[in-house]
C-alpha cells in the first residue's frame, strides 16, 4: 500500500515542491484530520490521539529547519496503538528544490502506515492546529534520567529516588498532561524558559513514597506555574497537584493508590519531563484526604496520635489560613492550632504544623481546614484517629 500511494502522490509532491509556503500550509491543515484518523483507529481519547501524532510534529519541525525540504530526517513515531514505524534513513531532497525527489529503502516501506501519514502531512487539505505528542517508547532523542538503581529491560525501576536536569534558568511549568498506554500510564510535565535556546530541563528530584500513595517531583529552581491541579483518568495516576514549598520553589505530587514501577525520560523541543508508571504487585494504599481547598497528607485515617504530632499537607484557603482541631469521641474539642500555607493565590501552598496531643486515650477525629468567611462553618477534611496516652 505504501509503494502504491508513494507512486500516486509523488508527482504532486514534485509539482508543488517549489512552493514552500504551500507545504507549510498543507502540513498545518492536515494535522487535525490525521489526529481524527488516529483516534478512530485506536479508540483512544483526545489526549491520547494527540500523543500519537508524533510523525506530523517531527515532519513539521524538519520542514521548518530545512526551508521546506527533507534532508535525511529519521521519522520514527512509536505509537502505543498503531505501532506505526517509519524510519526512512534515506529520505532526503536534492539540492534543487525544483527537482525534489523522495527516496526510501524497500525494507522500510513495509511500515506503510507511517509513510501514509507523512504523505498526508503534505497533501491533505483539512484544517487543524499543531498538537504535541509523545512516543509510547523511548526513542533516540529521549534521555533516560540517571539512576544507580537496577533497571529492567523495559527501562522501569523501583528505586525510592532519582535526580536529573541541569542549571536551566527561568524555567516554569506550562502544563501537565496525561496519557494511557497498553501497559503503563504517562505523566508529562511541560516547561518553558526565557532562554529560547535552552535544551536542558531544570533540576528535578523524584521521590517515590509508594506506601503513602504519592510520587513527588521536587523542582528546586522552578518558582512559577500555569497549571495547579487536575483529576487524571488513570487507574494508577489519579490526581496531580502543583505545590509551593516553604522555600518558594515548586514540587509536583501525583497520587497513586497501588505499588508501582516507573521510568523517567528527559525530552526537549519543547522541554518536558516524562514519567511512565506501571503496576508492580497487588498492594493497595489509602490516598491523602482531599477537599476542594485542602489536601491532608499526614496523619492518615486510623493513625494513633500522641505527644506532639506534625500535621502536613497543602491548601488554597483565603489568606492561606489553616485551622487544625482535634475532638474526642463525644465531639468535644481537646486541642487546636493554626498557621498559614506557603501560597494560596498562584497555586497550592504547603503547610506543616505541630499539634500537641493531650493525654486523653480513646477514639477521636482530626479536622483540618478553615472557617467559612460568610457563615462561619468549618470547611475542610476530617479523619478518624486514635488518641494515645496512658
Amino acid at each position: 500500500m505504501g509503494l502504491a500511494l508513494l507512486h500516486t502522490c509523488l508527482p504532486a509532491l514534485v509539482r508543488h515542491s517549489g512552493e514552500e509556503r504551500a507545504l507549510y500550509a498543507a502540513r498545518r491543515r492536515c494535522i487535525k484530520e490525521t489526529e481524527k484518523m488516529d483516534s478512530r483507529a485506536s479508540g483512544n481519547d483526545e489526549t491520547e490521539s494527540r500523543m500519537d501524532s508524533c510523525l506530523i510534529s517531527r515532519a513539521g519541525r524538519a520542514l521548518h529547519r530545512h526551508g521546506g525540504m527533507l534532508r535525511g530526517r529519521d521519522f520514527r513515531p512509536l505509537s502505543s496503538t498503531g505501532q506505526a514505524y517509519c524510519r526512512n534513513d534515506a529520505v532526503r531532497a536534492s539540492p534543487s528544490i525544483e527537482k525534489f525527489r523522495l527516496f526510501a529503502t524497500g525494507a522500510r516501506l513495509r511500515c506503510g502506515v507511517g509513510l501514509v501519514a507523512l504523505l498526508l502531512a503534505l497533501l491533505l487539505t483539512a484544517c487543524g492546529d499543531d498538537a504535541e505528542s509523545e512516543p509510547a517508547q523511548p526513542d533516540a532523542a529521549a534521555s533516560p534520567a540517571a539512576s544507580t538503581a537496577a533497571t529492567e529491560a523495559d527501562g522501569f525501576i523501583t528505586a525510592d529516588s532519582m535526580t536529573g536536569g541541569g542549571d536551566t534558568a527561568d524555567a516554569h511549568i506550562t502544563n501537565i498532561r496525561f496519557g494511557r498506554h497498553d501497559t503503563f500510564e504517562r505523566l508529562v510535565i511541560d516547561f518553558a524558559t526565557e532562554q529560547s535556546s535552552a535544551t536542558a530541563l531544570p533540576q528535578w528530584q523524584l521521590e517515590k513514597a509508594a506506601a503513602a500513595g504519592v510520587l513527588r517531583v521536587h523542582l528546586p529552581t522552578v518558582v512559577a506555574t500555569a497549571f495547579t491541579d487536575g483529576d487524571l483518568a488513570g487507574d494508577l495516576l489519579t490526581q496531580v497537584f502543583v505545590v509551593r514549598a516553604t522555600n518558594r520553589s515548586l514540587f509536583v505530587d501525583v497520587f497513586i493508590p497501588a505499588s508501582f514501577r516507573y521510568r523517567v525520560l528527559e525530552l526537549s523541543d519543547p522541554l518536558r519531563l516524562v514519567i511512565d508508571v506501571a503496576a508492580e504487585g497487588t498492594a493497595a494504599f489509602a490516598l491523602p484526604a482531599t477537599d476542594k481547598s485542602i489536601v491532608l497528607n499526614f496523619p492518615r485515617a486510623g493513625a494513633t496520635l500522641e505527644g506532639s504530632v506534625t500535621v502536613s499537607g497543602y491548601s488554597r484557603h483565603f489568606e492561606a489560613n489553616n485551622v487544625i482541631i482535634l475532638q474526642d469521641s463525644e465531639g468535644s474539642e481537646i486541642a487546636r492550632t493554626f498557621g498559614t500555607s506557603a501560597d494560596y493565590v498562584e497555586t497550592w501552598g504547603y503547610f506543616s504544623l505541630e499539634l500537641a496531643i493531650p493525654n486523653r486515650p480513646g477514639a477521636g477525629s482530626l479536622h483540618v481546614g478553615d472557617f467559612d468567611a460568610q457563615d462561619g462553618s468549618f470547611k475542610g477534611v476530617t479523619v478518624l484517629v486514635q488518641i494515645g496516652g496512658s
